[in-house]
Parts: C-alpha cells; structure tokens; sequence
C-alpha cells in the first residue's frame, strides 16, 4: 500500500510540472494589453493600453516589435488585422472627445489616423461582417458604426 501511495506521489508531482510547463510568458510590458488578433500562427497584434502602440509578432510569439500610431496619452483597445498587411486599430482619449480610429495598409509598419462622424466616442471593439468593418463603443451611450463598403488599401 505505501508503495502504490509513494507512485501515485511521484505521479501526481509529474503532472503537476507537466501541467505547469504548458505556460510560458510571451511578452512582459508596462501598462495592460485589451485586444489583440492573429492573422495566422504567426503574425498578431495586441492593443496597449495608456500608450500611443500596437505590440506585433511575426513569428508565433518568439519576438515582439513596437508599432508606433498616433503618439498621446490615450488607450488602445482593439486591433482587427484583415490580413497580414490590411488593418484596424481603435481606442479613445483619457477625457471626452471623439475616440481613435486608425489604418494600415503595410502590416503596421505605420497607422494612419481616420476621421469619423463621431464627436463622442471610445471605441472598444473591432470586426468583420461581409464586407463591412465593424466599431462597437461608448462614452455616454453605445455607438455602433460600420464602414458601408470595405475599405481599398489606403482608404
């Protein structure tokens, strides 16, 4: 009996470091990550909050590259990549105003703001329906915005 108890010990301590070792820290920062998506096992991005960046990595995680947008005080909330090169990235300011919409058209290497009909606004989450992007945000009451067609690249 003790012996069976000592192999399901030994077993149990196995698993434990088995289970454990499935985590690995990818990238640590100051500030906090909101959004974040993966055009394939390769290439992501992550929105960072309480910086003027985007987080991107080219090969699964290993490395990371700061991308630089609209520099301010402000959060970045989501990212939406339609592919490795054609993207999105939108947020809001620290106080009132009309948030942040921005788009790249070489994966990120530079992020061109876009003016919106919004006047208050912070936009928290990005999609794709069809052919239309999607914005979803608040700041006294919820917004909803589509683009009517999909943007062609430097639109």
């Amino acid at each position: 009996m003790k012996r069976l108890a000592l192999l399901f010990v030994a077993w149990a301590s196995l698993m434990t470091l088995s289970v454990q070792a499935q985590w690995v820290e990818a990238y640590n920062n100051i500030g906090g990550f909101y959004g974040f998506h993966f055009t394939d096992t390769l290439n992501g991005w992550f929105s960072h909050l309480g910086a003027d960046k985007i987080i991107h990595t080219s090969d699964g995680g290993f490395t990371f590259q700061v991308q630089r947008v609209t520099a301010g005080a402000y959060n970045m909330y989501d990212v939406y990549m339609e592919d490795s090169q054609v993207g999105w990235c939108a947020g809001g300011n620290l106080g009132s105003g009309p948030g942040f919409i921005h788009r790249t058209t070489n994966g990120g290497a530079t992020w061109v703001r876009k003016t919106h009909p919004a006047s208050q606004s912070i936009w928290g989450q990005i999609e794709q329906v069809g052919s239309s992007i999607w914005f979803i945000g608040a700041i006294d009451h919820l917004l909803i915005m589509k683009t009517l067609i999909m943007a062609l690249p430097g639109n």
